[in-house]
């Protein structure tokens, strides 16, 4: 066994007898040396490159990150200042340091709780809210509600809010910092501060602060984040939360951030240890600076795989090179054997040589390579077509980012580079109506577009050019002249050529076309712009359906700026006409928001205009009950987006939007119904205090006031008016329960005459109110 690997060793290692190998040892030291020093070179600056554009990528990554941490951490601290000043105020708040005896007002205490309940509730970061009022030592908490300043166990918290230099920051207190809060304080009053009465305080807790602050960190191990305020305090701190409160002294490259004018940026500098550190910082429009501190040594460690890559990379590539060197050198040492042998196995006995001459045998070889050449060549020729259509789809892609590249496949492909070139673009108009294709069978349709074209072409001697198939239901044509015409009659030959190509799919396919056409250009890179102008062309379908034949240059006249409004009131009369079911009524309301969006001629309005519409539509159905679900399951939007002109999405609406609105209010008409309703009598109960009428519930739901009256006595065995009544009634006992008004207010804060008042309690309760108010109370 090992005999045999030596004798295969110096059969491909050792020189031949007849020479020294002095001129093969040096072919394989070229070798090798020409392989080692770029592998080493190479190996260089990817190290270089890699490790700078690491580094980039961190600090990239930190500043990003860091300005995520900006805009959510911003977003909470701003929601709570806006809270506290929302609740400072509220008048209910500031009347408690002008009234007298507040201890004794409990529905305003009762009142302002619940306020801040609210505010509390609002955002998951606040933990606590206090107002402390200094004149009555009154406080109240979300926690504890009302209680006295000596019953308060965290006095030293309200003492120092109210001894704040400042009308509001953010703080850490005393007793709520231990705690795990920061604090924000707001002194009170705030229109008049020469002498502080009291404070509000919004108690944010400090792990939900840090967890977001965490959260939106590209994180790094050793990495840090500060949050200072504008006395460059620290309000957060992810490593040393024992350092909140306090100022920053000793960091020099933090000092030099909280003087910077610069809003953000990062810098490497040494920290208070003297590590080298990248420093990222950004500062919010309130004055915040959030410091992101990550060290050197941290970041080294993280792109320590580079290095042990590259070497690693750099030791296999020089391994390969030397290897790949020497035994190629040993094989081309004797190039006519090794041709020998690589005729042989390529011709697998298919060339016989006539004698033993290994000459003669190359000779035979190359004859046989010829024959074979000539014959691939013709198979080429054979795909020329098809390969040349695959160029034109590219070229109209805009693929070709290089004018080399374009240069290379126009000579190969025998297309001149200048010239007068044209794009026209032939699209079937209503393909949805015809019944004889399905929706798969487009690629069968442009195909048989395309041979239209290009027969029609064929017969036009004035013109030259291309047919391309992109199987999408269309034909594309891009046309060059041949016989050297000028601007105009070249453009009134394709023009020709376009309207004879629409009459002869008509007569021969029973297909309705539209034809775009783009503008002349010189050379074959701007095919593409061309091809893009006659899609613009088709566009203008949308609002001129009248002539199939579309010139880009004929349609871009400029026009005068004209306000464009989208047209509401015939949206609501179509959903108005929907709802009461008067389907034809729809349609002709329909016909007029058409017309309305006609006279803006714009492509993208007029197309998004009817998206919209079918959104109102959407929401109309679903607010008569059906679920959301079922609507959308049909596919609406994709059905509207197949739609290119203004008839076809009109046509769409008529005979499939309307009547899918008509089957799906017919599924759930009682669902519906109580629906309505119920929005009605939730309308009123909310605005009882204000003048209530059936024709205002009506236009809130969109049914005609009888239709609703009718509707309402259904599903409430009570007519509106005596509804109403009910509620305002009812209104009428709480006020006479809770409050201390007279009869006279609570009559007008409802609607009524203290007249009118005292005849419905009469009916009602066989009492007036004042009676009422008496036996209840």
């Amino acid at each position: 066994m090992v005999n045999g690997w030596q004798r295969v060793w110096k059969s491909i290692f050792t020189p031949s007898n007849d020479y020294k190998g002095v001129f093969l040892h040096r072919m394989i030291w070229l070798g090798c040396i020409s392989a080692c020093i770029p592998v080493i070179i190479g190996g260089t600056i990817y190290y270089q490159t890699s490790m700078s554009q690491m580094y980039k990528q961190i600090r990239d990554e930190s500043q990003v990150s860091l300005t995520l941490v900006n805009d959510r951490m911003e977003r909470i601290l701003e929601r709570v200042e806006q809270e506290s000043l929302n609740l400072s105020m509220e008048p209910i708040v500031t009347e408690t340091f002008f009234a007298a005896d507040v201890k004794k007002q409990y529905i305003y205490q009762k009142l302002i709780l619940d306020s801040m309940l609210r505010k509390k509730n609002a955002s998951e970061a606040v933990g606590e809210i206090i107002l402390y009022n200094v004149g009555s030592e009154l406080i109240l908490s979300n926690e504890y509600g009302h209680i006295s300043y000596q019953d308060y166990k965290f006095r030293s918290d309200l003492d120092a809010a109210v001894a704040s230099a400042r009308q509001s920051e953010w703080v850490i207190l005393p007793e709520s910092g231990k705690n795990g809060f920061v604090s924000f304080i707001r002194q009170l009053p705030i229109i008049s501060l020469d002498k502080v009465k009291g404070a509000v305080i919004f108690q944010v807790k400090e792990n939900e602060l840090s967890s977001n602050l965490l959260d939106s960190i590209s994180f790094i191990p050793g990495q840090g984040v500060i949050v200072l305020d504008t006395q460059n305090k620290i309000m957060l701190h992810s490593k040393k939360k024992e350092l909140m409160g306090s100022k920053i002294s000793n960091d020099q490259a933090v000092q030099s951030i909280f003087a910077s004018g610069d809003k953000s940026g990062n810098f490497f500098s040494g920290n208070p240890a003297g590590e080298q550190t990248l420093y990222t910082f950004v500062k919010s429009s309130m004055g915040r600076t959030y410091i992101s501190t990550v060290p050197k040594k941290e970041i080294d460690s993280r792109m320590s795989w580079v290095r042990w890559i590259t070497v690693f990379t750099v030791l296999l590539l020089l391994a390969i090179g030397v290897l790949i060197s020497y035994v190629n050198s040993r094989r081309v040492y004797n190039p006519i054997e090794h041709l020998i042998k690589h005729g042989k196995s390529l011709s697998r006995g298919r060339i016989a040589s006539s004698d033993h001459n290994e000459l003669n045998y190359i000779k035979e070889c190359l004859n046989f390579l010829s024959k074979e050449s000539e014959q691939l060549v013709g198979y080429l020729n054979s795909l020329e077509p098809g390969l040349r259509e695959r160029f034109f789809q590219k070229l109209l892609d805009n693929e070709y980012r290089q004018l080399s590249t374009l240069n290379e496949d126009c000579h190969r492909f025998g297309i001149a580079l200048t010239g007068s070139y044209i794009v026209i673009v032939a699209d079937v108009e209503h393909y949805y109506r015809e019944t004889r294709f399905m929706p798969e069978d487009k690629p069968i349709v442009s195909f048989a577009i395309a041979n239209v074209m290009e027969e029609l072409l064929n017969e036009y001697k004035s013109l030259n050019g291309y047919v391309v198939n992109f199987n999408q239901s269309r034909g594309i044509a891009i046309l060059n002249d041949c016989s050297k015409m000028n601007y105009d009659q070249f453009v009134q030959e394709t023009k020709q050529y376009a309207a004879t190509v629409c009459e002869a799919l008509q007569q021969y396919l029973k297909l309705k076309v539209s034809v775009g056409i783009g503008k002349v250009y010189s050379h074959a890179a701007d095919i593409p712009v061309s091809y893009r102008e006659a899609l613009t062309a088709l566009q203008y379908r949308m609002h001129r359906d009248t002539n199939p034949v579309l010139y880009i240059e004929e349609l871009e006249v400029p026009r005068t700026k004209t306000a464009v409004y989208y047209p509401r009131a015939e949206e609501k009369a179509i959903l108005a006409s929907l709802s009461m079911g008067d389907f034809e009524e729809a349609q002709r309301a329909l016909k007029n928001f058409a017309d309305a969006l006609s006279d803006s001629e714009t492509y993208n309005f007029i197309y998004q205009a009817y998206h919209v519409l079918l959104s109102s539509i959407i929401e109309s159905i679903e607010q008569r009950g059906v679920s959301i679900l079922d609507i959308l399951e049909n596919n609406l939007f994709d059905q509207l987006k197949g739609r290119q002109t203004q008839l076809e999405m009109y046509d769409w609406f008529v005979d499939g939007c309307f009547p899918l609105y008509r089957r799906l209010i017919d599924q759930h008409p009682e669902d519906s119904a109580k629906m309505e309703i119920s929005r009605v009598c939730l309308y009123i109960q909310d605005h009882i205090q204000t003048d209530i009428s059936l024709t205002l519930c009506s236009e809130l739901i969109g049914l005609s006031p009888s239709y609703v009256s009718r509707l309402f006595k259904k599903e409430m065995e009570m007519s509106f008016v005596e509804y109403v009544m009910i509620c305002k009634m009812e209104e009428a006992k709480r006020l006479l329960l809770n409050t201390e008004k007279n009869v006279n207010d609570i009559a007008l804060s409802i609607g009524y005459s203290e007249r009118n008042l005292n005849r419905i309690f009469q009916r009602y309760l066989k009492q007036s109110p004042g009676q009422f108010r008496t036996n209840n109370r």
